[in-house]
């Protein structure tokens, strides 16, 4: 599992950075980090606190990030230490969050360390960068009246 992910951590650096990044919910981040472990050839696994909310569904149709809610009582950072010490190849994983116990852990074990914010700018430039040049607005909303008169005045239709 190359990416393991502090799902609470990094919600939180989004919302810290509110300036810098859209707001998304728990579903939409991971959805976002599913694209792009996709377009990584790579899966990851996302754990957030406690027992999650009551419709699991929508994060069931996401492919490629596999979700933990912890549990009852339970943090994510303990989770996440345990999967860094149940991991046979720690240097190929990426944990990604910015809690100190847990980049602790990680570097311990010899896993890479990224930063919940650093990651989460990886990710937007990737995929934005996967989908090329933004659209025009025109290409959708049409063009305005003075440049229909432009335009018809231009090829003397007016």
């Amino acid at each position: 599992m190359p990416y393991l992910i502090d799902g609470h951590n990094l919600l939180w650096s989004i919302f810290k950075n509110d300036e810098h990044f859209e707001p998304v919910d728990d579903v939409g981040l991971v959805s976002t980090v599913s694209l792009y472990c996709q377009d990584m050839g790579d899966h990851g696994e996302v754990i957030f606190d406690g027992i999650g909310p009551p419709n699991k569904r929508p994060f069931k149709q996401i492919t490629q990030v596999n979700v933990v809610f912890a549990g009852q009582g339970i943090e994510a950072d303990d989770v996440i230490e345990d999967q860094i010490a149940l991991c046979r190849s720690p240097k190929k994983l990426y944990v990604v969050s910015s809690d100190r116990r847990v980049c602790r852990a990680a570097q311990k074990a010899k896993a890479q360390v990224v930063k919940s914010d650093e990651f989460w700018t990886l990710v937007l430039k990737r995929l934005l960068r996967r989908r090329g040049p933004k659209e025009p607005s025109g290409k959708r909303h049409g063009v305005t009246d003075a440049e229909t008169r432009q335009w018809l005045k231009q090829f003397g239709l007016d």
